[in-house]
């Protein structure tokens, strides 16, 4: 370490100057940093070091006071500030400044080549205000940014198409929490991206091309409730490695080049992008019981009615009847899938929103657990049943008893096969 005392050590040297040498008009150190800060002026409410500065929470700068600020600043950060700035092309005039965050300040709008003269910004965060759109033209005069931040605009409904394509440098870019609606085909266009996240959103329709023409290497969008998109949404995406989507339905129709492993969600265990059930031995199984079910518990119904209407007057026959009726639900509900399959046949990731949405999902939903859960209760009444007959039994006396063992027998096997 080499110490100057009483004098100016300049950087990254061992040289040492007197203090009347610093802004004196002319560059002493080599790497002329004893010139650097001379015309630096600090602005009102604000905290700077060396080039960055750092204003005060809650104050209120106005657009004249912003124009004021040194042209050489490196950092400017107006996060949580109180402002009335409209932003346009005359205020913003720091053509050294690289990084720029105006978060949490209520900004409502900004007019096209407000960034104009800040050539060489890389970080712009606009998180957390007022936006309600983004025109075409906004960020014009960014081509070095490489990282844009806007999340939090909760105002923000649509995107122009071609929006971002002055962005040249442009790596990383954040759009969540906002109540953005739709992706206009080309909205991304010409785009280079390590990173596009668009969690969180309200998206619902994606247009053909809505991704499309786009290099990018990871894509997040999972938190959209997605119910309109096409088979081209992905169409001229290059680069992509990771996918991470509100379904697997978009794994079905991703990249080629992108592995199955890298799409999340996963895929369920029972359907496909083709099919409701993807195994065609469920497909047949799934008929096969279905139709089980309604033809042997309406028949089982039909003989207690008609042909047994002496066992109906018994607590046994009357939970035997029950049980076939819920097990005849199941049956209605087997159909319903089975059905549906069909109907989808080779189509379904595209109709699956619709489907699960639709009335007859929701049918089928609540027969399946209305018809479990009433024949596990069923099944419990008949074992309670059966078991306060069989106690009654081995209280009769033995000489009695011994004529009806193997109705006794009998009895207790058919209670060991309702505790199975």
């Amino acid at each position: 370490m080499h110490h100057c005392p009483g004098a100016y050590k300049c950087t990254s040297s061992k040289m040492c100057i007197d203090l009347n040498e610093v802004c004196d008009g002319h560059r002493h150190c080599i790497n002329g940093d004893d010139e650097i800060f001379c015309e630096f002026k600090c602005p009102a409410f604000c905290v700077c070091t060396g080039l960055i500065v750092k204003c005060s929470k809650g104050k209120k700068i106005s657009a004249s006071n912003l124009r004021k600020f040194p042209r050489l600043t490196r950092s400017l950060e107006l996060r949580n500030i109180q402002t009335d700035i409209l932003l346009q092309s005359n205020v913003l005039n720091f053509p050294f400044l690289y990084n720029f965050n105006m978060s949490e300040s209520g900004l409502e709008n900004i007019e096209i080549n407000s960034f104009a003269k800040l050539s060489n910004l890389k970080i712009l965060d606009l998180s957390h205000n007022s936006l309600s759109q983004l025109k075409n033209g906004m960020f014009s005069g960014l081509q070095n940014l490489q990282t844009l931040i806007l999340d939090g605009n909760k105002d923000i409904n649509t995107l122009e198409p071609f929006t971002f394509q002055h962005l040249k440098s442009i790596r990383a870019l954040r759009i969540t929490g906002t109540k953005l609606f739709a992706l206009k085909s080309n909205t991304f266009a010409g785009l280079n991206l390590d990173i596009l996240d668009l969690r969180n959103n309200r998206i619902k329709i994606i247009e053909e091309f809505g991704l499309g023409n786009l290099a990018v290497i990871h894509i997040r969008f999972q938190g959209n409730d997605i119910v309109d998109f096409h088979k081209g949404v992905f169409t001229g995406v290059s680069s992509l490695k990771t996918l991470h989507s509100p379904g697997y339905k978009f794994c079905c129709i991703r990249p080629n080049y992108v592995s199955e492993s890298n799409c999340l969600p996963t895929k369920d265990e029972f359907s496909s992008c083709e099919d409701l059930m993807r195994v065609s031995a469920l497909q047949t199984m799934l008929w096969l019981i279905g139709l089980c079910a309604l033809l042997g518990n309406i028949l089982s119904v039909i003989y207690r009615l008609i042909f047994d209407k002496e066992r109906l007057r018994l607590g046994y026959g009357i939970f035997v009847t029950n049980l076939a009726v819920a097990d005849f639900l199941m049956g209605v509900y087997l159909m319903i899938i089975a059905v549906a399959d069909a109907v989808f046949r080779k189509r379904y990731i595209f109709m699956d929103d619709y489907w699960r949405n639709s009335v007859w999902c929701t049918f089928a939903g609540v027969l399946s657990t209305l018809s479990s859960e009433a024949s596990v209760m069923f099944l419990c009444l008949i074992t309670i049943e059966n078991f306060c007959f069989l106690n009654s039994l081995w209280k009769i006396p033995f000489n009695t008893r011994k004529k009806g063992f193997w109705d006794q027998f009998s009895v207790f096997g058919f209670l060991l096969y309702q505790f199975h």
